[in-house]
């Protein structure tokens, strides 16, 4: 079989509807719970002449110039794998960010065709079309974001007569005085256009084995100057810069105000309140209190007692009781049962009875937030609070990963722009951010304490978030980004699948914690049979009972928590008995600071290497060590006893 005749590549911004514009085109229809494209995919169709075509869908960019893995990936498929064509799709409703990056593209000579989706959701303007398409130098085509109607059919007919019609090939509007300067003076006919010269600036981007190596030299010299010229613009910071620049003064020209009359719908007045501080704090400390209410006491104490009263006590404690008599050794049945330290008290039941549905709660909240369009306007509000800490809005982003789960959060410090953000950002979410378990199982403590205590609890933490972060800004050197970033409409998420990928999500969870719980309790019940458990609590008795003041078990609570946070705190929650409430809440806040589970640990050395890793270990563990001294000698002082 022949390969396509033509290939064109999809390129847009998140959110900008390319896949689903890819779809309407070739006459398929999208799966049902379709998200985005991730990686480079591709797909036949076949074009209005009758001519077959292979698309290249492309995962969404931020900018071409950048060093983010998904943008690499386009970018060596753009230089090296060299498309016949690229099927442009820019977002109107972030037409400006859109441009930018069409302007980018130029970079690469290839021909162009530009489709604008979704602009019948502008409340203000629509474009002028032949304008837009004079200026940009190549065909453009404004299509419906919704399709099926005659309208949309007729648009994607356009599209795609256009896109078999003669290739364009749109002109670079964007130049650096000082390598045009070479490009005349020093190369003189050598032949080599201004955008071939800007895309041997770039890293790992345009192969230069075809030029002679007196001309790569002069190029990369160049570019070098002036990097040293512009010490807080490295070269894609300044390109990027200009695209923006030329964007901003284009869009003036296409834009027409539509008539009065139509007012903004619900998503795009909630999404206005959400991100304006007079509004947005407002939202956030609702959401805060939805969280309390839906998780808190919905998830933490309804859901958790109806699966004591209906499942454990009266089905599964009656099996394993009848299981264990079916074996005569003593040891057994004391591995399975014993209530300190056996298999099903201290394992399986405090993963299925207490971490599950408090966490199924949790994902399902969260998911309705990600899913909606809120995140991208919570980092719009709190940017300038972010910014003593050393990060621009984007940090919020894993911060609020960090109390799903650390260990994926500091995968997503890979976002952040600088490696001063990406060390602060992994120095806090070790220091004191809760995941989603260890954060699930606190709201079940802490309904049991006054209210003063939660306060108290979360003052500390956030307080020592903010105070971790402004001395870290301080202490670690490197640059701090701007905030650029998609800001998507604000949609009603669909409640099934809300639900179903909070379902999958917590399976998974539970794939993984079980045999670890299940793991950390034998181990346990064999240290204790050994009596190396009464041997580490005498030893730690002057940090753990006089200067922390906490009974000797908390001892086995923090060995759970070196394996898993979440194990930790259901043990606690087990032996929650046998502390007073001051003893709950300096536990609490050891565990949140002590140290990330195994998992997170790898990931930190994996993310920011030996030497950072270990600093940020050790910074932790001796921080957290004076906190618990700190707030328990300050709870005697108060006077304080709950």
């Amino acid at each position: 079989m022949s390969s396509p005749a033509l290939r064109i590549a999809l390129i847009g911004l998140k959110g900008a509807g390319k896949t689903r514009l890819l779809y309407r085109i070739c006459r398929i229809s999208m799966p049902d719970q379709f998200q985005s494209t991730l990686e480079i995919t591709e797909l036949d169709g076949v074009l209005a002449d009758g001519s077959p075509v292979r698309y290249v869908d492309t995962p969404a960019l931020t900018s071409l110039l950048s060093d983010f893995e998904p943008e690499k990936e386009v970018r060596n498929l753009l230089f090296q794998g060299r498309p016949d064509r690229i099927l442009f799709v820019a977002d109107a409703r972030n037409l400006h960010r859109s441009i930018a990056l069409f302007h980018q593209l130029t970079l690469l000579e290839t021909p162009i065709v530009v489709a604008v989706v979704g602009l019948e959701q502008d409340p203000e303007h629509t474009l002028d079309e032949a304008a837009m398409q004079r200026d940009l130098g190549c065909p453009v085509v404004c299509v419906s974001a919704g399709g099926g109607a005659s309208e949309g059919d007729h648009d994607e007919a356009r599209l795609l007569a256009v896109l078999s019609g003669a290739a364009v090939v749109p002109p670079l509007q964007i130049s650096v005085p000082r390598l045009e300067r070479i490009r005349h003076e020093e190369l003189g006919d050598s032949g080599l256009s201004q955008a071939r010269l800007l895309r041997l600036c770039l890293p790992d981007a345009d192969p230069a084995g075809d030029l002679p190596p007196d001309t790569t030299a002069k190029v990369r010299a160049a570019a070098q100057e002036l990097s040293r010229n512009n010490p807080f613009l490295r070269n894609d910071l300044y390109l990027t810069d200009l695209t923006f620049t030329l964007a901003f003064r284009q869009l003036g020209r296409w834009k027409i105000p539509r008539p009065r009359g139509r007012r903004p719908n619900w998503g795009e007045r909630i999404g206005f309140w959400a991100q304006r501080p007079i509004t947005g704090v407002p939202v956030v400390l609702g959401l805060l209190a939805l969280m309390y209410l839906f998780v808190g006491i919905f998830g933490a104490q309804t859901l958790v007692e109806m699966m004591q009263d209906y499942l454990f006590t009266p089905v599964l404690e009656p099996f394993f009781l009848w299981f264990t008599h079916l074996f005569p050794s003593d040891f057994m049945h004391k591995a399975v049962l014993d209530p300190d330290f056996g298999l099903v008290p201290t394992g399986l039941f405090l993963v299925l009875g207490i971490v599950f549905p408090v966490l199924l709660t949790y994902y399902i909240f969260i998911g309705f937030l990600e899913t909606s369009g809120y995140f991208p306007r919570l980092s719009v509000l709190l940017d300038r609070l972010m910014r003593p800490l050393g990060l621009n809005g984007k940090g919020v982003m894993p911060l609020v990963m960090g109390f799903s789960c650390v260990t994926m959060a500091l995968m997503t410090t890979r976002m952040l722009d600088s490696r001063k953000e990406k060390i602060i950002a992994s120095f806090l979410l070790v220091l004191g951010l809760p995941c989603a378990p260890l954060l699930s199982t606190m709201f079940i403590i802490l309904g049991q304490l006054p209210f003063a205590a939660t306060l108290l609890l979360f003052g500390v933490l956030f307080s020592q978030i903010f105070l971790g972060g402004w001395l870290a800004n301080k202490l670690v050197s490197g640059h701090q980004s701007e905030l650029i970033m998609e800001i998507p409409p604000i949609t009603l998420p669909d409640p099934r699948w809300v639900i179903k990928s909070a379902w999958m999500r917590t399976l998974q969870f539970m794939k993984e914690a079980v045999p670890l719980f299940l793991l950390a309790s034998f181990l346990l019940f064999l240290l204790n049979e050994a009596g190396a458990i009464a041997w580490v609590e005498d030893a730690s008795a002057p940090l753990v009972t006089r200067f922390w003041g906490l009974p000797a078990e908390s001892v086995q609570v923090f060995m759970k928590t070196f394996i898993r946070r979440e194990n930790g705190v259901a043990e606690l929650a087990r032996l929650k008995d046998g502390f007073t409430g001051n003893q709950m809440l300096v536990t609490l806040l050891i565990m949140t600071f002590l140290m990330p589970c195994v998992n997170a640990t790898f990931m930190l050395f994996k993310e920011r290497g030996t030497r950072v890793a270990l600093s940020i270990i050790g910074v932790v563990l001796v921080y957290t060590t004076l906190v618990g001294g700190a707030v328990n000698f300050g709870l005697r002082l108060m006077g304080v006893q709950w």
